[in-house]
């Protein structure tokens, strides 16, 4: 999704009077969180629900894996893209359980003898499941929500509870914006943290990365500021 945030929010919010709240998520999958009634759309749908994936190339941009009723399909859902494809579950010969589509250039995702999930094309590994974090404690999900600068924020971090890594979904809407005429910005990607800023060499700073692989954000979780970078 490419947008322009300055158009709607300047360059600095100010995110005052915000609320946080976390939980702990079920540890198996990692992504476990209910998805609540009234939120429909895809990013928060797959980030609440799916599996995360990293580009095996390094490179900025994920996917998440959702699957359906009895593991009978698994939609991929690409967050820079906007896109969810549907595969189908079907049996090797040798007996595993694979998601394609009868297409010779389909994605194929299975899960690898170590218990990680990955997406290959015509052989080629393209996407895979960061390993295994043990000794980092459970899954947690922060929550910051408010109205700040001319717009509506909803900002979710999940994380490992002792690492400064995870994944972070952030929505923003215009808060005037007319009934039914809501234009909502909505960025996935890592979360890093960081230490120390221009006027405080003890502050800790969350940097959000956007599966855009263009969009950048700093977020200060003490203060609730949040400023947007150009790469």
């Amino acid at each position: 999704m490419k947008s322009d945030l300055t158009l709607i929010l300047g360059c600095v919010l100010l995110l005052a009077g915000c609320s946080a709240s976390s939980k702990k998520a079920d540890d198996a999958g990692a992504e476990a969180t209910p998805v609540p009634a009234e939120v429909t759309d895809d990013y928060t749908r797959f980030f609440t629900e799916g599996i995360r994936l990293e580009r095996a190339d390094g490179k900025a941009g994920g996917m998440y894996v959702r699957f359906g009723k009895d593991s009978l399909t698994a939609e991929l859902f690409s967050p820079a893209e906007g896109v969810t494809e549907t595969l189908e579950r079907r049996i090797t010969p040798a007996g595993k359980r694979v998601w394609n589509m009868e297409d010779d250039d389909t994605k194929n995702l299975r899960r690898e003898d170590g218990g990680l999930w990955t997406v290959s094309r015509r052989g080629k590994l393209i996407f895979s499941e960061a390993g295994a974090a043990d000794g980092l404690g459970n899954w947690l999900t922060e929550r910051f929500e408010g109205t700040a600068a001319g717009a509506r924020y909803r900002l979710a971090v999940r994380h490992r509870e002792h690492s400064g890594d995870g994944y972070f979904l952030l929505h923003l809407t215009p808060a005037q914006a007319e009934a039914g005429n809501d234009t909502t910005l909505i960025y996935t990607g890592r979360r890093y943290t960081q230490r120390v800023t221009a006027t405080d060499a003890d502050a800790t700073v969350w940097q959000l990365v956007a599966d855009d692989g263009v969009t950048l954000y700093n977020f200060i979780p003490e203060n609730r500021t949040l400023e947007q970078f150009n790469r």
